[in-house]
């Protein structure tokens, strides 16, 4: 994550659960970056990092084909980022 997580606020922690899943899916680095700085948002919530579980059962609404997307940010502008 870039430079503008210098603003980055820190509100959770990621389970262990969920960083063993992607770590075992060969998501080492998402995994390891999830772990260090966990959920919270950057500049007054227009960047939000969440837990990858919590939207993942909702990307099929957003998204045709969202099979094997791990979810891991949303926006204001109601976009999420994925790896």
């Amino acid at each position: 994550m870039g430079a503008g997580m210098d603003k980055f606020e820190r509100v959770g922690d990621i389970s262990q659960a969920t960083l063993t899943t992607l770590r075992h899916g060969g998501h080492t680095g998402l995994a390891d970056t999830l772990e260090a700085r966990g959920t919270g948002y950057v500049d007054d919530g227009f960047v939000r990092v969440v837990a990858p579980g919590s939207i993942s059962a909702h990307l099929g609404e957003m998204f045709e084909n969202p099979r094997g997307a791990i979810p891991f940010a949303t926006t204001a502008l109601g976009g999420s980022g994925g790896s």
